[in-house]
């Protein structure tokens, strides 16, 4: 599952937005730095002057794991396309009803 873990890299200012770097050193990202309602999340060489690159993590509820995913230059979050494994990941007006909105966040010392 290594593939499935990312770190936190550059931040914009103090404003909690980050880059997030897999394994492969690639940043999460949006197609075409696109601010477009179901534009596709991808993997892409890390660049700091792309705020597409740039997310915030927010936890609903401070007792829990689950949390939106935002991005700095949408204002979109993350959700997945279908609940299938390896389903594609596209950015989507926020909405609180919507679980497929709601990421697992686990903190990890290795």
């Amino acid at each position: 599952m290594g593939h499935q873990k990312w770190h936190r890299g550059a931040e914009i200012g103090t404003t909690s937005y980050f880059q997030f770097i897999n394994a492969s050193g690639q940043c999460l990202g949006v197609a075409g730095n696109s601010k477009k309602k179901g534009a596709q999340v991808i993997v892409t060489a890390c660049n700091k002057h792309n705020t597409s690159q740039f997310w915030l993590i927010d936890f609903p509820n401070t007792q829990s794991h689950l949390c939106y995913v935002f991005n700095r230059h949408s204002g979109y979050v993350l959700e997945p396309t279908s609940k299938a494994n390896g389903a594609k990941v596209k950015q989507q007006p926020w909405l609180s009803s919507v679980k497929g909105q709601l990421w697992v966040f686990v903190s990890d010392s290795d």
